[in-house]
């Protein structure tokens, strides 16, 4: 699978003429299971965006049988056809107040959360408990198979899911509810989860592993101090996601750990990047 999502170089932040802000933002696909990112693509504000840049390093893939998964700025039609025409199965999130594209996106979400109100049979149903880095979280995954009216807007999806995740984080109190879909690919007529439950919430979990990979550049590559403007923050991040697929694909899984075994060992460093 693959995750695709884009982050904003702050430190290339500029105010502009009209009172508002200027910036340019990178644009990754990235394996949970390798660990890396296979694609990347920067852009500035006001030339292109983020769900146009994501659809043209799509479209450089193979997408026969890949799951690709985004947020909910990618929930629109031209993403959902595109992806499915060329093979691909989603896992994308629904999100009741996002701004753009919100006539799809209400509707769409309040058709969804309706199918897990109530005392509504949910045949799907998997937990699972999280404690680490100041979190202690409970996740609970239901899913079932999407109801016809939501089939036939939507073509192609298959079953709907709803996530919860309550407890704590830094000792105060958290919950949150996040609503997505599953859609199967044009060439399958079956549409079966062919998963367990725990899978597919593993297959969720795995989203936020890029949010991972984005703290890792923030706090182990300092990537929002760095003061790069133009081309030179685009090249520059470019740069960092070399260095840690390189880090990640020698087999370091601490990024730290990777930086410490080769800041000061100039032979180690080239002999990874053969």
């Amino acid at each position: 699978q693959l995750v695709g999502d884009g982050k904003t170089l702050r430190g290339s932040i500029e105010p502009t003429p009209a009172g508002g802000s200027a910036f340019i933002a990178q644009v990754s696909l990235y394996s949970a299971a390798l660990g890396v990112a296979i694609a990347q693509a920067c852009y500035a504000t006001g030339e292109n965006h983020e769900r146009a840049v994501l659809r043209q390093l799509l479209g450089e893939l193979e997408l026969e049988g890949v799951l690709i998964q985004a947020d909910a700025l990618h929930t629109q039609r031209p993403f959902f056809n595109s992806s499915r025409s060329r093979g691909a199965d989603l896992l994308t999130v629904i999100d009741a107040v996002f701004s753009e594209g919100v006539a799809n996106q209400k509707t769409l979400y309040r058709q969804i959360r309706s199918q897990f109100q109530g005392k509504r049979k949910i045949p799907f149903v998997a937990t699972d408990h999280e404690v680490g880095h100041g979190r202690d979280i409970t996740w609970t995954l239901r899913a079932k198979e999407a109801p016809e009216h939501i089939r036939s807007a939507w073509v192609g999806t298959s079953w709907i899911v709803e996530v919860v995740t309550e407890g704590t984080r830094e000792g105060k109190p958290f919950r949150a509810t996040h609503l997505y879909w599953f859609t199967r690919r044009t060439s399958r007529c079956d549409t079966s989860l062919r998963t367990t439950p725990e899978a597919l919430l593993q297959l969720v979990r795995d989203r936020w592993s890029l949010e991972g990979w984005h703290w890792i550049r923030d706090t182990q590559l300092q990537e929002d101090a760095h003061r790069y403007r133009g081309n030179g923050a685009g090249a520059l991040a470019t740069l960092r996601t070399a260095a840690l697929n390189v880090l990640r694909l020698d087999g370091f899984q601490s990024i730290r750990a990777g930086l410490q075994a080769v800041c000061h060992d100039i032979k180690a460093l080239l002999a990874m990047a053969r």
